[in-house]
């Protein structure tokens, strides 16, 4: 059986409806299900009403092909500089005082960011809800920051995109 999954049930109508699936829908060889890929626990097919989870997994083994998934998910960014840890945050604004329509697509092309560093400690994850990662996490960090606070004055800091919602995802 193959399945389709998605974040939000919008493609699910499309997909159900697609003429182009409707032989492989009506044989039973594709379901659908909705899946939140980092904080889901279980896969709910609507098809065939079958549940998926860690008590009842499936017979064979699982094959993903997660397009345009990875990208989308959590991203963590950090700086050293100076021999110091620095969080990322980012910021996105309209060049315009207002959008009166915010579900306009154009709205995109007036849209820039903006990321601001501030000091954070090495214990950066601790504050997670998801503690399997903390301890690993903390390391990596840990070894930016060792590796990269030897650097020449002159030269800038290190960014390092820490990839949390892709790890969670493969994890699950």
């Amino acid at each position: 059986v193959y399945v389709m999954t998605d974040f939000t049930g919008s493609y699910y109508k499309f997909w159900r409806e697609h003429p182009a699936l409707r032989p492989y829908i009506e044989t039973g060889q594709l379901d659908f299900a909705i899946f939140d890929a980092v904080d889901g626990d279980t896969i709910q097919l609507v098809n065939s009403n079958v549940l998926i989870s860690k008590v009842n997994p499936t017979k064979n083994p699982i094959c993903a092909v997660a397009n345009y998934l990875f990208d989308t998910l959590r991203n963590d960014i950090f700086q050293i500089e100076g021999g110091h840890l620095n969080e990322g945050l980012m910021a996105v604004g309209s060049s315009r005082a207002s959008e009166p329509d915010p579900n306009d697509p154009e709205i995109i092309s007036h849209l820039s960011n903006e990321y601001i560093y501030q000091p954070t400690t090495g214990d950066y994850y601790s504050k997670e809800s998801v503690t399997e990662d903390c301890v690993h996490l903390e390391r990596i960090l840990e070894w930016y920051k060792d590796s990269f606070s030897d650097l020449d004055a002159a030269l800038p800091g290190a960014s390092i995109l820490m990839p949390l919602g892709a790890i969670r995802a493969i994890r699950r």
